[in-house]
């Protein structure tokens, strides 16, 4: 039992991860990582609404996103360069990103038959679904076998991909006043 702990506990203080953090600004992110290797005022991830800025630090690129209306970041996206990541790097994220508040899994297949006999088989979790704080930030959706990326949405964000969702639709169907 001891020897489990003394891993668990080695495998954390050894395990790299990355500490962008969703509030924080650029000059923070510069601070703790240099200088964006790629800073792109009309970033592709959200149509050419956000200010995006990608870092390469210890093994990890890490995409950040900034809005018009906000200086802190909204969007955070980080990928291991070192292929799957693993459950204890997704947790330092979650942790890195909790603010305060716990995150909550939301995972399928939690109880189907095919899923189970598929992780059994293979070793692995193959379920796919994704985390939400308390806030309402969440997690893009995590394939827990395959997780090399993770990208966190504020609450903030969210309203906004919805607002913004809900003003398209309306253009779409709107009838012209002739």
């Amino acid at each position: 039992m001891h020897h489990f702990a003394l891993a668990i506990l080695l495998t954390l203080l050894f395990t790299e991860r990355a500490d962008a953090r969703l509030g924080w600004t650029l000059q923070q992110c510069e601070e703790k990582y240099g200088k964006a290797s790629i800073l792109n005022k009309t970033g592709k991830t959200f149509d050419g609404s956000a200010t995006e800025a990608t870092f390469n630090y210890e093994g990890w690129r890490i995409l950040v996103a900034w809005f018009p209306n906000s200086s802190e970041a909204q969007f955070i996206r980080y990928t291991s360069n070192a292929g799957k990541m693993t459950n204890e790097q997704l947790e330092a994220i979650l942790n890195s990103n909790a603010m305060g508040q716990k995150w909550k899994p939301h995972f399928d297949g939690q109880n189907q038959a095919g899923v189970e006999i598929a992780s059994e088989l293979s070793g692995s979790d193959m379920r796919s679904g994704y985390y939400q704080r308390e806030d309402g930030a969440q997690t893009g959706t995590i394939m827990l076998w395959a997780i090399n990326n993770v990208g966190i949405k504020s609450a903030w964000l969210i309203d906004w991909e919805q607002k913004q969702k809900a003003a398209d639709t309306l253009k779409k169907t709107r009838v012209p006043n002739l």
